[in-house]
Formats: structure tokens, C-alpha cells, sequence
């Protein structure tokens, strides 16, 4: 809970009356629940950017790992259509 507004210089929040007071559904990722939690955004950023952080550090690795097993497999075909030259030029 926030103790005072970062936006007011400290003064206590008012909460439902400010703009930056929101609900949001927070999951807990060790058991998958749904908590909903009413709080300040403005306090709440460095929680959400080390989450985007952490999720888009998730999906870079995916993506590095598809592009990897493309190549991979491209190496392959290219291995197939050299081999297949090399024969035709020989016959």
C-alpha cells in the first residue's frame, strides 16, 4: 500500500480521487492466482517495468532459439540442393 504520493511530495494519497489510483490484476507466478489490488501506478512502475523486463527477456530468448533452429534447418536444405549440384554436374 502506498504510504504517500510521489506525485504530491509525500503527502498522504487520496487515493480513489486521483487519476493514478487503478485496479489491477496481479498474478502470482508460482501459483498462477489472480490477486486484484487497488494502488497508485506512479508507484507501482518499478514493479511493472522489472515485469516487462523479465517477459520480454522470455521472449527474446525464444525468438533467438526459433531463429537458431531456422538456420539450422536453412543449413541443411542448402547442404541438400549442393549436394544435389555437385552429382548433376558430375553425370
Amino acid at each position: 500500500m502506498t504510504k504517500g504520493c510521489p506525485l504530491l511530495k509525500m503527502k498522504p494519497c487520496v487515493k480513489e480521487k486521483c487519476a493514478w489510483w487503478t485496479e489491477m490484476n496481479i498474478r502470482n507466478l508460482d501459483t498462477q492466482e489472480i490477486k486484484q489490488s487497488n494502488d497508485c501506478a506512479i508507484a507501482k512502475l518499478p514493479v511493472i517495468f522489472v515485469e516487462s523486463l523479465r517477459t520480454s527477456s522470455g521472449i527474446q530468448e525464444a525468438v533467438e532459439s526459433s531463429r537458431n533452429e531456422s538456420v539450422k534447418r536453412q543449413d541443411r536444405l542448402l547442404g541438400i540442393f549442393e549436394g544435389a549440384k555437385r552429382k548433376a554436374l558430375k553425370a
